[in-house]
């Protein structure tokens, strides 16, 4: 269900790409979510909201590629590593290599692939972060400015004058690449 997406990638630790509603971004996450999942080692979870479910359209198809692995060869040459088994002490380890080098290696692979799209213009010194199934009801929202302003108090990111808390991006405190944040 979309509404417990969020709260079971949060509560699994799993990374979760939530493309904004347009075909070639879906297409484009799909094929991003395998690669994230490869460069750092996690499961990644694709959000697919009901504005997304409902796009059409055409795109073009990329060819299928064989994987690497293969079932005859796992069959062939097994490999027992009792440290993956998710069973103590061997998880501990598995928590520290999430924090010290899964995390830091989707963070770069995010980064580098430019996955957080900035729409609007470039100059502008104050933007609205959201998630991307969020898109269109603050395109929605910003056709209606009183409208826009009531939903931005009431996600308390704005006063009761609609004056936004945050006046430039540096005053909103993102945690740096890498960091966990508070």
């Amino acid at each position: 269900m979309q509404e417990r997406t969020h709260a079971f990638a949060m509560k699994s630790q799993i990374w979760l790409l939530d493309p904004r509603p347009n075909l070639q971004t879906v297409v484009d996450m799909v094929a991003h979510g395998y690669r994230l999942s490869e460069a750092s080692s996690t499961p990644v979870m694709l959000e697919l909201r009901v504005r997304a479910c409902h796009v059409y359209g055409r795109f073009a198809a990329k060819d299928n590629r064989r994987p690497s692995p293969t079932v005859q060869r796992a069959l062939a040459n097994p490999v027992r590593d009792l440290e993956r088994i998710v069973l103590p002490p061997a998880n501990f380890l598995h928590e520290k290599e999430k924090i010290e080098r899964r995390w830091p290696a989707a963070v770069e692979y995010v980064a580098k692939h430019r996955l957080n799209e900035w729409l609007g213009p470039a100059q502008g010194e104050v933007g609205i972060v959201v998630q991307g199934g969020m898109y269109n009801a603050l395109l929605r929202a910003g056709a209606r400015p009183a409208e826009a302003v009531r939903r931005l108090r009431s996600a308390a990111l704005a006063d009761e004058d609609g004056r936004a808390f945050a006046k430039t991006w540096a005053e909103l405190q993102l945690p740096a690449a890498g960091e966990r944040p508070a």
